[in-house]
This record gives structure tokens, sequence and C-alpha cells, in this order.
């Protein structure tokens, strides 16, 4: 488990004004590993993707069911759930680069609520 967090860690991306916003890829364990990005990274709202965008969202404000919304999931405030509507190319640059242009929207979203 730890391995799979560490390498969580080293794929992360922080984005946000508002809040620092974590994106990382899920190789297992999301709620550990949302805790673990939140403790190394000092991070408000961490969001763990899958391979087929599906994500995990953590955060320490109570917003998270708010943000899941916009993405077709839901929740309740500390921890919630969507999807990312991944194409195949943006499965593949998802896989290849772990970036995805769904992060700029969901900071949108995020500092706006």
């Amino acid at each position: 488990m730890d391995a799979m967090m560490e390498r969580s860690l080293r794929h992360t991306t922080i984005l946000g004004k508002k809040y620092r916003i974590a994106f990382a890829p899920m190789y297992g364990y999301p709620s550990e590993t949302a805790h673990f990005i939140r403790g190394k990274k000092n991070t408000d709202i961490e969001v763990i993707i899958g391979k087929d965008g599906k994500f995990s969202l953590r955060s320490v404000p109570p917003i998270s069911h708010l943000i899941a919304r916009e993405f077709g999931g839901g929740g309740h405030p500390g921890a919630a759930g969507g999807s990312f509507s991944f194409t195949v190319v943006e499965r593949f640059t998802w896989w290849l680069f772990k970036k995805s242009r769904h992060f700029d929207e969901l900071v949108k979203i995020a500092e706006s609520v």
C-alpha cells in the first residue's frame, strides 16, 4: 500500500488559488492515498483519478459533494466521487502524462462554490 501511495504522490499535480487541489492517479486505496497526499502536500482537496476517468474526491472544506455533482457524481461534504468523460485519446494521455484538461474545469468549479 505504501508503494502505491508513493507512486500516486510522485505523479501529483497541484493547482488552484483559493484551495490547494491535488490531482493524482489512483493505484489503489483512494481514501488512504488522499489522506497521504494531504499530509505530504498540505492540500485542501484531493482528486484521485482512475484510468477510466472515475475519481474519488476528498476535501477539508465541506464541498466535495457540490464539486462531484458537476461531474455526474455525488457523495457527502467531505468525500464524494464523480467521473471525467475521458475520450479514448484522453485515456491515453492520462495514462502517459498523468494530466487532463478536466483539471482546470474542476478547479474553476471548486473555487466558485
